[in-house]
């Protein structure tokens, strides 16, 4: 057997990403196999949460092992999830006729590897099977060991090049393949709405690839082999990922260790399992309580179109109380402040061209500190400590770690760029867990100072600081 190629999409979730490849080092086959990593780069305008995020995990991509090669394409500008998926998939499939396929939070079984290594061998040459899918929805009763249906699961999948060269990306024309009766089955009976992520693709409110995935195999008549006890659970239903709002966590289970065999079963839909698939969608919101999260995140969104509402009034419309509590609403949503933090009466934050402000739990500033966003994101992380009279320049984004400690009177970002807002080009500043800045120091925009190390007292920071090392410069 000819073990195929792994491919890993990943993009700016280093935690999600290492708990994906420790998961994936623990198959029995990772060892015979070669992962294929396509990294994306930061999208246009991206916060310093994202960038620093992408740096992380970069570090993280350098360190990979335990696969039998690990091949890294770095992406030099974004591509976005579904292009980097199509263009991934295509390129790897042409070269090696099957491929694996994971997103950055996907978590696999001991055994997902080899249940897809198998199954690609086994149906190889069989044209209606089309997809091999690694997971499979949480319904309850018994299902078959392994069973064909219509959908193309997603959540850690396979296929060949003969099946993948009917993907089609153009959602408009696949749309314009549905009558009635068409669309009524790609929607299982009504049970699940598959066409309005068409309809979206096609308006533009969404960009994805999977359900024109499934669309592509729908036209082929093809078949996607799925295990009766899921492989693979999705570590990422928090929000965090590019198309997903917080899910409930009975969607993705925690996993069983459980191997199960291929074999050659029927080749058609199996219409028991397709029946307590639509049963599953048509009652999954009766047997599950709305997630906090999910509830939030819309919430969220209404609040932000509010904001964006008032702003659009003119200040002479006449409701100040309506506008005093809107501009209220929306200082609430650009800054947050863990319940523990403790901020100084005299403590100024000023959003100025937009911008945010976070502050983790147990993090004191003290008197007379000052934080001008000026377009860019200031995020403080926990148990760290901003000492009197420092001031902060956001601009294009400022990240201060957990543990850090920044004494008096320091300077962080340039402040000659505060009334040109987002239209200089700066790197911000990151500032990595457990650093010292004694007082006085200036901090340059544009600089990153590593872990652990310390900053003596009235230094000028121009540039990047390795970690665990003490830097001193006179202003």
């Amino acid at each position: 057997m000819q073990i195929a190629p792994i491919i890993l999409f990943v993009y700016d979730r280093p935690d999600h990403t290492e708990r994906t490849i420790d998961a994936l080092k623990k198959n029995d086959l990772a060892a015979e196999s070669d992962l294929y990593i396509f990294a994306d780069a930061a999208k246009p305008g991206a916060g310093i949460r994202s960038r620093n995020n992408i740096y992380r995990l970069h570090k993280i991509l350098q360190q990979v092992s335990g696969f039998r090669s690990v091949n890294i394409t770095w992406r030099e500008k974004n591509f976005g999830l579904a292009a980097n998926i199509q263009d991934g998939v295509t390129s790897t499939v042409e070269k090696y006729g099957k491929v694996i396929v994971l997103e950055d939070d996907i978590e696999t079984s001991p055994h997902f590897l080899k249940f897809m290594n198998n199954a690609l061998d086994l149906y190889e040459k069989h044209e209606s099977v089309m997809h091999i899918s690694g997971f499979m929805l949480p319904i309850s009763g018994q299902l078959p060991e392994l069973f064909f249906i219509r959908q193309t699961n997603c959540w850690g999948w396979a296929t060949w090049k003969r099946a993948w060269k009917h993907y089609n990306p153009d959602a408009s024309f696949l749309l314009g393949k549905f009558d009635t009766s068409l669309k009524q089955k790609f929607n299982l009976q009504g049970s699940y709405n598959f066409i309005e992520q068409l309809e979206a693709n096609v308006n533009k409110t969404l960009t994805t690839w999977a359900i024109k995935w499934y669309a592509s195999v729908f036209f082929m008549n093809g078949l996607a082999l799925h295990p009766g006890t899921s492989l693979t659970t999705n570590i990422g239903l928090d929000g965090s990922g590019e198309n997903c709002v917080p899910q409930d966590a009975s969607l993705s289970p925690p996993l069983k260790d459980i191997e199960i065999e291929i074999k050659e079963i029927e080749l058609k839909v199996d219409e028991k399992v397709e029946e307590q698939v639509m049963y599953y969608y048509r009652h999954q919101n009766d047997n599950r309580k709305e997630p906090p999260g999910k509830i939030q995140h819309y919430t969220n969104i209404f609040k932000r179109k509010i904001v964006q509402l008032i702003l659009a009034i003119d200040s002479n419309i006449g409701l100040p109380g309506l506008k005093l509590k809107l501009l209220l609403l929306k200082w609430q949503l650009q800054i947050k402040l863990a319940p523990s933090a403790r901020i100084e009466q005299s403590t100024a934050i000023e959003l100025r061209h937009g911008g945010s402000v976070e502050i983790g739990e147990n993090t004191k500033l003290s008197a007379y500190v000052t934080i001008h966003t000026y377009g860019g994101d200031v995020i403080i992380g926990k148990n760290s400590g901003i000492s009197a009279h420092t001031t902060i320049y956001g601009h294009d984004g400022v990240m201060i770690g957990e543990h850090v400690l920044i004494g008096e009177q320091c300077i962080l970002g340039n402040k000659d760029l505060q009334d040109k807002g987002k239209k200089e080009i700066v790197k911000g500043i990151i500032i990595e867990d457990k650093v010292c800045i004694e007082s006085g120091c200036r901090i340059s925009n544009g600089v990153r100072i590593g872990t652990g190390a310390i900053i003596k007292a009235d230094s000028l920071v121009e540039k990047d600081v390795p970690a665990n090392i003490v830097f001193q410069t006179l202003l």
